[in-house]
């Protein structure tokens, strides 16, 4: 019997599923800058109202630059979905946070209720993801 632990055994079923696509590299990931948990996938880049990246100004005039992405399972959500002050058309947000050290790492995006869309999607600070 081995006394090595599968380092993968420890990962949220989301998060390895993602791993287990490219075993033999760890290169494509996004990580939280922060401590390193496994958030994303480059594979899940998308593009959102044309471009996947955008640059934002909340208000209280901080600037955001986001990477829109199909999924983010290293992400929690969090919070009610509000629409107020979306940059977004026809979206709601909620709080998108680090799984493993519970830092903001952006937004989750999805149609308000009278969308007949099923477009979810993350907005990830830029700045607090690494790849």
């Amino acid at each position: 019997m081995s006394d090595v632990t599968d380092p993968l055994s420890t990962l949220d079923p989301a998060i390895k599923r993602i791993v287990e696509k490219q075993p033999q590299s760890r290169s494509g990931y996004i990580y939280c800058g922060i401590c390193s948990t496994i958030i994303s996938h480059i594979d899940e880049k998308i593009a959102v109202q044309g471009s996947h990246q955008h640059s934002f100004t909340n208000p209280y005039e901080l600037v955001f630059d986001i990477g829109c992405y199909r999924s983010a399972p290293g992400c929690d959500i969090s919070g009610h979905s509000t629409s107020a002050d979306t940059w977004f058309m026809a979206h709601e947000w909620r709080l998108a946070n680090c799984s493993g050290c519970a830092s903001h790492l952006g937004w989750y995006f999805e149609p308000t209720l009278n969308q007949t869309t099923n477009n979810t999607f993350f907005g990830l600070i830029l700045e607090r993801v690494q790849p």
